[in-house]
């Protein structure tokens, strides 16, 4: 039950995996991606969000690929702030300890000398790395949403297109390009950052998602009754190839509904086998390093603090510091 309830809180026993990379490479790199993967997708939200406002008013918010992609930009900002996060406290945590801590050695072990005010305000290594910031919890949730809702999304909007083999582009290029940002270039770049991440996948976080989903479908059903007929309702933006709750058609809507609400747990399955393979690629690429994703950090353990890893496949890495807290 323990466990259970720290997924449901998003509450993870090292919180470390929500501000470093999978792989090896240094902080700073992967800080670097981050704002680059930040960068791209918020400056095509910005740009979508402005010409689709002017173009089709208010309601361009209610389509599902455009919520799918806010909800993608809000995430790289969140994973941005996580990777800044983690950076700060590893280096405070050095700074602490390397700096501010008089060390004197005694045989094989190493004995901090540390006033009460550093140890109130800081705390041990164990200890404050079982910590999770607020910015953690919201990424792990976005993340939680995004790995699966986007990509039903994007089904739901290519599905009728293959099926009646519609002619999807345009004359607008950027009309184009719109769409497969909203719907491709959305999927594809959340699944590279689940392979890149060591942000970890958790079968019983499929709930998000799905209670996203409930919401959507009563919004849905809610604008379809207040607003009958005419210019005023939407339709282009709330799917009704598959949601049209009139009577003739409640029955074909549910079974819609039921349908992508099962879909999204096999999505999410699909997201959890990812990041099984992620882990088990690393393992074999970097089997010097371990796996951290499990560790729970206690006060009688030693606390590792690496500023690199080392691989046994490119065989560089930096050296690691131990300190044994007494």
């Amino acid at each position: 039950m323990g466990y259970l309830r720290n997924a449901l809180c998003l509450v993870h026993p090292s919180p470390e995996v929500f501000g470093r990379s999978q792989w090896c490479c240094s902080q700073v790199i992967y800080i670097y991606f981050r704002y680059l993967f930040a960068f791209y997708v918020v400056g095509w939200d910005v740009l979508l969000t402005i010409r689709g406002s002017y173009q089709h008013g208010g309601w361009y918010q209610v389509d599902l690929k455009v919520f799918s992609f806010h909800l993608l930009a809000l995430y790289s900002f969140i994973s941005v702030v996580s990777a800044l996060v983690h950076w700060v406290r590893v280096a405070r945590w050095r700074y602490e300890s390397f700096s501010h801590k008089q060390m004197r050695s005694t045989g094989e072990d190493v004995v901090i000398n540390t006033s009460r005010s550093t140890l109130r305000s800081l705390g041990t290594a164990p200890s404050m790395y079982r910590f999770n910031p607020w910015c953690y919890r919201l990424d792990w949730l976005l993340f939680n949403l995004i790995v699966t809702f986007n990509p039903i999304v994007t089904i739901l909007y290519w599905l009728p297109v293959i099926v009646n083999r519609e002619n999807f582009l345009q004359d607008d290029i950027l009309n184009n390009l719109a769409i497969v940002h909203l719907t491709i270039v959305n999927t594809a770049l959340i699944y590279l950052d689940l392979l890149i991440r060591r942000i970890p996948v958790r079968l019983v976080h499929s709930i998000y998602p799905m209670a996203l989903w409930v919401i959507y479908m009563a919004v849905n059903a809610v604008v379809h009754v207040t607003i009958q007929t005419g210019p005023e309702r939407p339709d282009q933006f709330l799917y009704r190839f598959y949601f049209n709750w009139d009577a003739e058609n409640v029955a074909p809507s549910i079974g819609y509904a039921l349908a992508v609400f099962f879909g999204i747990l096999g999505l999410h399955l699909l997201a959890f086998l990812i990041f099984e393979l992620r882990k088990g690629l690393f393992l074999r690429c970097c089997k010097d390093v371990g796996y951290l994703d499990e560790t729970d950090y206690s006060s009688e353990a030693s606390f590792q603090m690496t500023s690199g890893l080392c691989c046994s496949v490119c065989g560089r890495g930096r050296a690691s510091h131990d300190v044994a807290f007494h």
